[in-house]
């Protein structure tokens, strides 16, 4: 039995463009190589600044890029967090970024996640209780559970936040990605001075680019680009000139459109498949409007749903490690945009068997 992974985000190789890759990087090696090839500044590749400065809203000042957005918010929360911090996430929440944050010995404290978002009465009663420094969110179709933050909630998040003087990490890994529904402005929108904004091009491009970015708050731009200089020295400029050469070409637009039909195509296909096969076992999730995951939530079993999967030809992630708190979840994490039409209708039926078959 062919083993079918449910394990990670990745966007298969089809959905990369490596020929639009290829000639971006000759492009930008016949143009520019003394710009792409020694080491470049700290903020990154000045053109892909000005170009990502105009699609974010803001001055170019702003933008840092670097070695993906997981690395820049990983070195963000070195540069800004101590041990004994406190620190708000989602609950779920990307496993990662947990894992960074408790390395660095930050108190993390989880909110419930509602369909919506979390809950800002919620958060203010934390901000009562404890001394918040950060809050980590991903307000866009969240890794993992797929659910966006209302923009209601982000107005509220924004206003406690520059009530109580914490910052807030806006992971924006799947921004780019809305596949239905109207654009929601970001919470930096509401609160430029106390927000840090992340993009990548892992999903829209290709993962082995290693580039993202962040929109930092004006004053805060200098002080973590030194700390970045002291770290890394220089981001990967031959990929940011890759990069640049591809985002202002004509083909780039076909390509994001042509991601966002194929995207879409296979959620509403995953979508049938669980209404179909898991919702009659009792499984929920929430629809989302884009990004590459359904966070499904299992009624309880016999045994973690992950314990068993390989007996049934999966390969799925543990469950647990997505909440801020020990607790058992039996949450699946379904990355839709990582799979074949065969391997959606295929996984979902086997996760139904092996659901069904391990009702407590």
């Amino acid at each position: 039995m062919t083993i079918i992974s449910l394990a990670r985000g990745v966007p298969i190789h089809a959905m990369m463009p490596v020929d639009l890759l290829a000639r971006s990087s000759q492009l930008a090696l016949e143009e520019n190589s003394q710009a792409a090839l020694p080491y470049g500044s700290v903020y990154g590749y000045e053109p892909l600044r000005q170009w990502l400065a105009q699609h974010n809203d803001c001055a170019a000042d702003r933008i840092i890029i670097g070695n993906g957005s997981m690395n820049l918010i990983a070195n963000w929360a070195q540069h800004y967090i101590h041990p004994g911090d406190y620190v708000l996430v989602e609950s779920p929440t990307y496993d990662r970024a947990l894992t960074i944050l408790r390395s660095l010995g930050a108190q993390v404290i989880g909110l419930e996640q509602h369909s919506d978002g979390i809950d800002p009465d919620e958060l203010a009663a934390y901000i009562k209780q404890y001394r918040i420094k950060m809050a980590y969110l991903i307000p866009d179709f969240n890794n993992p559970s797929g659910v966006s933050t209302s923009d209601e909630k982000r107005r509220a998040i924004a206003q406690l936040a520059q009530q109580h003087d914490f910052m807030i990490v806006e992971d924006g890994a799947y921004s780019s990605l809305r596949y239905v529904g109207e654009r929601i402005p970001p919470i930096r929108h509401y609160a430029p001075e106390h927000t840090v904004s992340t993009g990548s091009f892992s999903k829209l491009l290709a993962p082995g680019l290693r580039t993202g970015w962040m929109v930092m708050p004006e004053n805060r731009t200098q002080e973590f680009a030194t700390f970045l200089l002291n770290t890394y020295i220089s981001p990967n400029q031959f990929a940011q000139a890759t990069i640049a050469k591809a985002v202002t070409s004509d083909e780039f637009g076909p390509h994001l459109a042509y991601l966002h039909k194929t995207y879409l195509h296979l959620l509403n296909l995953t979508q049938a498949a669980l209404t179909d096969q898991l919702a009659p076992l009792g499984v929920t999730w929430t629809q989302p409007e884009g990004g590459f995951f359904i966070g499904l939530h299992l009624p309880p079993t016999k045994k973690p749903i992950w314990d068993v999967a390989s007996d049934y030809g999966l390969q799925l992630v543990n469950g647990d490690a997505f909440f801020a708190l020990p607790k058992p979840t039996n949450f699946v994490r379904l990355p839709f945009c990582s799979l074949t039409e065969n391997e959606v209708n295929e996984g979902v039926e086997r996760l139904a068997r092996a659901v069904a078959d391990t009702l407590a």
